[in-house]
Order: C-alpha cells, then structure tokens, then sequence
C-alpha cells in the first residue's frame, strides 16, 4: 500500500494538487511609454588620415597627396639613408638644416659655411667631434678675398654681405644693422677645387640676397653640371641692395640647364600680404632625366612605402 504525503490534495483526475505543473506566472506589467525624444544619432567621422610627418626644420605640412616637403622629394632624387652625398650648407646659422641632413643621409658630408663669428661659434659647439661635417668661416660668394659683413641686431639671420635698402612701404619688416665687419670670402669653384670635390649631391643657399653672386662663383660646377640639386630661400621682393630676386635666379639658373622643381613655405607679411620670401628647389639635368623616367604612380607609392613600411 502506498502511502500519501501528508496534505495532499485529490484534484480532478485523481491527481495529487501539489503534483500538478505550476501555473505559468504573468509578465509584470509595463509602464506606457512616454514620449521620451531619442537622443539624435552621432555622425560618424572618418578615420583620420595620417600623412608622412615632415621634418621640423622644413616648415611643411602635407595635406594632399601630392603635397610633399623638399625634404620628402630630395631623397626620391639623390637616395635615401644608405648614400653616401656631399652636401654644401651656405649660411648655416646654427646648424639646424645640417641636423637635417644627417638626419636624412646619415653617411652624408657636410661642408657649414657662414662668416658670422657668434654662427660659427655655435657650429663648432654642435659639431665639433663630428667626422662628417667641417666648419667653414668664410662666406661663399663671387670672387675669393674680403668683404663687408652686415650683422643685424634683432635677427642676426637677416645679417648679409649686402646692405639693407632704404626702400619706402611696408613690404618687408626691417632689421637695424648693429654693426659692419670684415669677413673671409671664398668661391664654391675654389673651395671645390682645393678640396678635390668632384661632385656636389645639395647645395643649400640661405644668405641673404647673395644667391646671385653664389651662383657666379659656382659657375665652374654649374656649367659642368656637377651641383645635382639647388635647395635656398629666395625673396620676391627687394630687401637688400643688389639682390636679385626669385625669378632672376630663376633665368640665371636657366642658362647652366638648372630647372625648377617647387616652391615651398611662401611667407607673406601679416601687415599688407606682400609676398616676401619663400624656399625653392632647382635640379639639374641628371636629376630631371630621372624625375621624368619615374612612372606615373611613384609619388602614391612613395607615400603609401612611408605610411605603411610593410607594404
């Protein structure tokens, strides 16, 4: 005989009550919704592209494409880290663009050349003990001997061979020359031929005002085409007295086959926009038969190389 659980309850069926499935609970019940606004969907911004960072010095900052600094283009044409480059810096300064350059070509020569004596104080602080780059105090310039060196006080990088001019207007902001003194002047052909350099990879200009006469004491190197690439600071309007201008390099270049590549960091005054100075770069005939051999994807595939090195 089986016995019963204590309180059990016979329903219908002869079932036990308590043996019986329990009921499916009901769902609580939900409060009516309010008209609650719906928060307004964020709009998805696009991931932000990330161009080749430019070096300090070059004052460039890619935003397309096919916008790229002198110091992205120039090792497309002369190498990149592993070449060996001789490299002339006139008016080095403080050595800032030379820092560069072996950034760029660490196996590179440099050769420093500025007269003033608190430059050439600060490139010896710099590079003293460094094999690769020689410190020249001398101006580079037309004719070997000794000139006038006019040292200005607010910015002693505006200081030049050649005098500021008396111009009336506000097309150039205007430094007071502190003092004039008597500096060592060399030749590129002279200092080339005493130093048995056969080839020059970048010459760098930034003296001034003295492009033109640079130039006419490189005439030798220019005419044999053995300066492959020009890179300097050109004023578009006049600032010093005899200084030529960018487009008057541009025909004097001309003349030895030397062609304009690009123009960067164009400055205009903040008081009129008067157009003042700018950076140039010029190849010669060796560099463009290159640039005009490269297909015509190689700018988009040097950028995706330095976006992507795995690629």
């Amino acid at each position: 005989m089986k016995h019963r659980r204590s309180g059990a309850v016979k329903g219908k069926g002869g079932r036990n009550v308590s043996d019986a499935p329990p009921k499916p609970r009901s769902k609580p019940k939900t409060p009516p919704k309010r008209n609650v606004p719906r928060p307004e969907a964020k709009a998805k911004t696009p991931p932000k592209r990330t161009w080749p960072k430019p070096f300090p010095s070059s004052r460039v900052k890619p935003g397309a494409p096919n916008d790229i600094g002198p110091f992205q283009a120039l090792p497309e044409m002369l190498g990149h880290s592993e070449s060996f480059l001789t490299i002339i810096d006139a008016g080095a300064h403080d050595g800032n663009l030379t820092d560069v350059f072996l950034e760029l070509w660490p196996l590179a020569r440099v050769y420093c050349f500025d007269p003033d004596p608190q430059s050439i104080e600060r490139l010896h602080a710099k590079f003293d003990g460094d094999d690769r780059v020689t410190v020249i105090p001398a101006a580079l310039g037309s004719r070997n001997g000794k000139a006038d060196f006019h040292i200005c006080g607010a910015n002693t990088e505006m200081s030049s061979l050649l005098p500021r001019g008396d111009w009336e207007g506000r097309r150039y902001y205007r430094h007071t020359v502190r003092e004039v003194i008597k500096v060592d002047v060399v030749t590129l052909d002279r200092f080339a031929s005493e130093n048995s350099i056969a080839n020059i990879d970048l010459l760098k200009m930034d003296v001034q005002g003295g492009e033109a006469a640079l130039l006419r004491g490189a005439k030798g190197l220019l005419s044999e085409h053995r300066i492959q690439t020009i890179y300097g600071e050109v004023m578009f309007t006049t600032v010093y007295e005899g200084a030529a201008v960018f487009w008057e390099l541009c025909r004097q270049l001309d003349r030895d086959g030397y062609t304009l590549f690009d123009i960067y960091n164009m400055l205009r005054s903040w008081i009129n926009r008067q157009l003042k100075y700018g950076d140039a770069l010029w190849v010669g005939p060796r560099v463009r038969q290159i640039l005009n051999e490269y297909p015509e994807d190689w700018l988009k595939k040097s950028l995706e190389h330095r976006m992507r090195p795995d690629l």
